[in-house]
């Protein structure tokens, strides 16, 4: 007995000090509990939770119908459900992803959930950072004056700009995943090929070529390549190169 005591003791102290906000509802959708991370989130102390529905304790409308409506599944399915929400705390906005996990009683029934909530407001700040960051690097290579492509270890398009396409007389999009032999003519694409598995056996990283187009229409057109090996440490995973 007295080592349960001191487990529930070491527990309870861990639930008081960790970061995450953890609370636990009631059927009607009320606070039974709050830990005291939820004071360093919404300015209230956990105390002020107690007893009272999201409602009442002034919650955005949408926040309180996302947080109503995860709960409400929990305690009808018995099952635990995810939840993303942004929160306006006192300083700035917080982003919070969230577990709503079902307690049961003897009955077998929901008696009561219990909601663990994690700050990502950093992650999503780099995540958005990494996404504009993409955004920019796509609107650089789709204006770039010069066709730019990569291509995987079996000599598929995996990216290709704007200019690419132009020159191909195709549509970026008609192109991807398909192999480049198909828009080369015969000696081109045999000499692109040996080239490729050159690079993918480490026989040079950069290679520079002159290669024949066939554009949809028959026309012909020649072009300087410089292809570089794709490297992910030491493995080499295809090559990315540009066209004039």
């Amino acid at each position: 007995m007295g080592g349960s005591g001191v487990i529930r003791c070491d527990f309870r102290a861990i639930v008081e000090q960790t970061p995450d906000i953890i609370a636990r509802f009631s059927p009607d959708l009320r606070h039974i509990y709050v830990n005291p991370a939820v004071e360093l989130a919404t300015g209230i102390s956990a105390d002020e939770f107690i007893g009272k529905t999201n409602e009442e304790m002034g919650m955005p409308a949408p926040l309180c119908a996302l947080w109503n409506a995860a709960l409400r599944r929990v305690f009808e399915s018995g099952w635990d459900t995810l939840a993303e929400f942004e929160y306006p705390s006192p300083t700035h906005d917080r982003y919070f992803r969230c577990r709503i996990l079902p307690e049961f009683g003897e009955n077998a029934e929901v008696q009561s959930a219990l909601a663990i909530a994690r700050d990502v407001t950093e992650q999503k700040a780099a995540e958005r950072g990494r996404r504009q960051s993409e955004a920019h690097y796509r609107r650089l290579v789709d204006n770039a004056p010069d066709g730019i492509y990569a291509l995987d270890a079996d000599g598929r398009i995996t990216e290709i700009n704007r200019k690419a396409g132009e020159i191909l007389g195709r549509s970026p999009e008609s192109m991807m995943g398909r192999h480049f032999s198909e828009v080369l003519d015969i000696d081109s694409a045999q000499a692109a090929a040996e080239s490729l598995q050159q690079r993918l056996a480490g026989e040079g990283d950069t290679t520079e070529m002159e290669v024949t187009v066939i554009r949809p229409s028959g026309e012909r057109r020649i072009l300087q390549l410089r292809a570089t090996a794709i490297r992910d440490g030491g493995k080499i995973l295809g090559t990315h190169g540009v066209a004039r």
